[in-house]
């Protein structure tokens, strides 16, 4: 779905593995988006964090079916910008990494 919208990616799927790619590439990374199929959902928030502590501007989208066990409080704690829940509605990830972005780089009044 990700390679849909109009932004450069840099892929990763192996959640923690992939912290010394980001690590490189810090300064040009703005939004981190994790599913919770390449990253497993108890690990997502532990990830979450250690991606805020690499470079705290970076916004964290992530995209997960498992909703019973999660309160929007405890993905903000871990430092996730947006929690969006399978199945998506169509535009939903792209309306979500613009508002991520566009947060990220400072703009005010955004959600």
């Amino acid at each position: 779905m990700v390679p849909q919208i109009r932004y450069n990616q840099l892929s990763a799927l192996m959640g923690f593995t992939d912290l010394a790619k980001m690590k490189a590439h810090d300064d040009e990374i703005m939004l981190n988006y994790l599913n919770s199929i390449s990253s497993a959902i108890l690990r997502a928030r532990a990830l979450a964090r250690r991606i805020k502590s690499i470079n705290p501007k970076i916004a964290v989208v992530l995209c997960t079916g498992f909703s019973h066990r999660l309160t929007k409080e405890m993905w903000q704690s871990a430092g996730v910008f947006d929690l969006l829940m399978k199945p998506l509605i169509a535009g939903e990830l792209s309306m979500a990494v613009d508002t991520a972005l566009k947060k990220s780089a400072g703009e005010k009044d955004m959600v």
